[in-house]
């Protein structure tokens, strides 16, 4: 795909030859080995699709999410699953339907939230493809306004300090600084801002609005950036590598030495 952003099906967006940020941050946060590996879709990525909709285009989600039986088992869910699928449509269990639209109700009795996910002109799910020092990228923004992005994360913990963790761990700074740049690039418009609207997945299912940093930016630009030269180098050497091939010297970590001191030093033979 040419430099710009596009409406694309996720099928059509992910069938695209191009590095995506979950890509690059399973590639720098594992190996090259297993970034190569595809993500079979589970029922808790199904119900975060549903929460997506929900929240971003609620005016769609009364026709394209389906609530279903109590369970999947049984001849009843795979009757509903097969119908809904063949229409085009997502299928939830009932509780988890629940759970979608309680989540969806949270997040627009935030004031803030609401103001900022009904803003007129909004855009969602734009597919944008753009290129890193010569390297074909893509994204695809979940919301994009004027001059910002907003991406909607669901969590087990959505305070500060919690939601401050789930970034680290699942790479959200990489996606930010790689985001504002890719979206920019390919829209030709300056991306000053990338907001997170993050919702909690149980009760009261309360909602919390981020942004990061200008130093957690540069973190996050400065992984996608070594990602990015990772990759390269493997396909210079048409190797992804997984762990070292050759033996590493390990020791337990600190917090296991429960009845020794590792650092003391014993004089005796």
């Amino acid at each position: 795909m040419k430099t710009g952003t596009y409406d694309l099906s996720d099928e059509e967006y992910f069938a695209e030859d191009a590095l995506n940020n979950s890509y690059l941050w399973q590639l720098i946060n594992k190996t090259p080995a297993h970034a190569q590996i595809g993500i079979d879709k589970t029922d808790a990525m199904t119900l975060g699709s549903a929460v997506h909709l929900a929240v971003l285009q609620p005016e769609l989600s009364s026709n394209l999410i389906v609530q279903g039986p109590e369970n999947r088992r049984g001849k009843a869910w795979t009757e509903a699953k097969k119908d809904a699928e063949d229409s085009g449509k997502m299928i939830l269990t009932s509780a988890d339907y629940l759970q979608c639209m309680q989540m969806r109700d949270s997040v627009y009795r935030n004031a803030t939230a609401a103001t900022i996910l009904t803003q007129k002109g909004t855009v969602y799910e734009k597919a944008a493809f753009f290129e890193v020092d010569g390297t074909q990228c893509k994204c695809k923004v979940d919301a994009a306004q004027s001059n910002t992005i907003i991406d909607l994360k669901t969590s087990i913990d959505a305070s500060p300090d919690g939601f401050a963790h789930s970034i680290a761990k699942y790479g959200y700074h990489q996606q930010h600084a790689f985001y504002k740049y890719g979206y920019a690039q390919a829209s030709g418009k300056a991306v000053d801002h990338f907001i997170f609207v993050v919702i909690e997945k149980s009760a009261p299912y309360a909602c919390a609005i981020y942004e990061l940093d200008a130093m957690s930016e540069k973190e996050g630009w400065a992984s996608a950036q070594r990602a990015i030269e990772i990759h390269n180098e493997c396909v210079k050497e048409n190797h992804f590598h997984a762990y070292s091939s050759e033996k590493v010297m390990l020791s337990l970590p600190p917090w296991s030495f429960q009845h020794t001191n590792r650092n003391h030093i014993s004089l005796l033979k």
